[in-house]
């Protein structure tokens, strides 16, 4: 078994040319304390995405000949994670924790948690769970228009005649499947593509660090059920959650940063004292 150790992780990350170690998922309090139980992440359909054009395949006119069964294909049978990647910069770096707008509008107004995620292991999961065919992943394509180029036309149009739905899917999924309206374009979205009907998928032994939100912290009932939960007997994941996983986010100069996350969250310095306030919290 292998034990995270999110220091050592994130000195890989900015030690590394390579940029796309690590994967970010966004997510609730509640999702959060029910992950715990099996560390598994449910998958999104794309007929409940918050971008209704990625479900509305009509509106690409007669580029897409077979657009009924393309759309029903992707409605029924694929399914998706969406995860932050690392953004480089001229200096530096965006690191995948420290997007404001994420942890508003993804992890509960910062009551949530952003998972650390080791990209390698994410996908090694996938090659022994479901098979190299059953999965794709890339960056977002962000666009104002997923209006395949005017030179492409025949070549869809044909393809389209003689190809099976999920043929056209597989060769054309950069602009079905990975292209989002330029409004989106800040949340830096790296997606798994799953083809097959997958609700849930397996993370045990994927996990590099858990940031927790301000509020999350903030919240003496999250962090009591938290720690209740980890130092409990019955869990079955000590090895992935641990006080090595755990880290704070807060903000500096008013902007977040991942720096700060360096802070340890001492979980074992807390397991078994009565915590009943913030200042309990803080002081231990």
């Amino acid at each position: 078994m292998i034990t995270p150790d999110y220091n050592r992780a994130m000195t890989i990350l900015r030690n590394q040319k390579k940029l796309d170690m690590f994967l970010y998922y966004y997510t609730s309090d509640s999702t959060f304390f029910k992950m715990l139980d099996n560390l598994r992440i449910k998958t999104s359909k794309f007929n409940e995405v918050n971008d209704l054009d990625e479900a509305n395949f009509d509106y690409l006119g007669g580029y897409w000949i077979k657009n009924p069964q393309i759309r029903e294909y992707i409605n029924n049978k694929c399914r998706f994670i969406s995860f932050v990647h690392d953004e480089p910069l001229i200096e530096g770096l965006i690191e995948g924790t420290s997007h404001p707008r994420m942890w508003a509008q993804y992890a509960n107004n910062n009551k949530g948690v952003c998972l650390i995620l080791n990209r390698e292991r994410v996908l090694s999961v996938c090659k022994k769970q479901y098979g190299d065919d059953a999965f794709i992943i890339g960056d977002i394509n962000y666009t104002y228009s997923k209006l395949p180029p005017k030179d492409f036309e025949k070549e869809i149009a044909d393809d389209c005649k003689k190809l099976e739905v999920e043929d056209i899917i597989r060769k054309y999924y950069e602009g079905l499947l990975l292209t989002k309206h330029a409004d989106w374009e800040q949340e830096f979205e790296t997606r798994l593509l799953l083809f097959g009907e997958i609700d849930w998928f397996p993370i045990e032994g994927c996990i590099e660090g858990i940031c927790l939100g301000r509020k999350f912290v903030e919240d003496i009932t999250s962090i009591a059920r938290l720690i209740e939960i980890i130092s409990s007997e019955n869990f079955n994941y000590k090895g992935y959650i641990t006080k090595d996983t755990l880290g704070l986010v807060t903000t500096v100069d008013g902007g977040y940063t991942c720096e700060s996350i360096r802070q340890s969250f001492q979980i074992d310095n807390l397991i078994g004292r009565n915590i009943k306030t913030l200042a309990d919290f803080q002081k231990a």
